[in-house]
């Protein structure tokens, strides 16, 4: 499926396919990241740990997720637009997903109702409701959210 409505797919099976494609194309993300900056990644964890002094359950996930967001000191580009340079067999569809999670939404995120792979959640920060979709169909993952 082409991904050329991706604000809004067309049908269910529209959006079970663009969410399956986000999620594989977020694991190669995160490993090129992992591959290409794991020294950044590393004194990141360090930086950590020291000053945590305790560890923590898994800040690999949480360090790897900045990372990716911002810049490369050395090419000025973000970890999402080196990937997408450096990685020329993704469509352009693809790509335009990718560089749209540049636009992430942070905030603090009050769980409510778990449907299947999805869940509400309320950003106590900007107070809008948005509904999350795993992109894993992980059952450990699953029944975590549905907690």
């Amino acid at each position: 499926m082409p991904f050329s409505t991706v604000t809004e797919p067309a049908s269910d099976a529209d959006l079970v396919a663009l969410v399956d494609r986000c999620g594989d194309l977020k694991r190669l993300l995160v490993e090129y990241a992992c591959q290409h900056f794991a020294d950044e990644i590393r004194r990141r964890l360090a930086r950590r740990a020291k000053a945590a002094r305790t560890a923590a359950a898994s800040p690999v996930p949480t360090v790897v997720d900045e990372l990716i967001h911002e810049n490369d000191p050395e090419s000025g580009d973000s970890v999402l637009e080196c990937f997408v340079r450096d990685s020329p067999g993704l469509s352009a569809d693809d790509r335009r997903v990718v560089l749209g999670w540049r636009e992430s939404v942070v905030g603090v995120f009050e769980l409510g109702e778990c449907a299947g792979s999805t869940i509400r959640a309320r950003n106590l920060v900007d107070d809008l409701d948005y509904v999350l979709m795993a992109t894993t169909d992980d059952p450990s993952v699953l029944a975590r959210l549905a907690r």
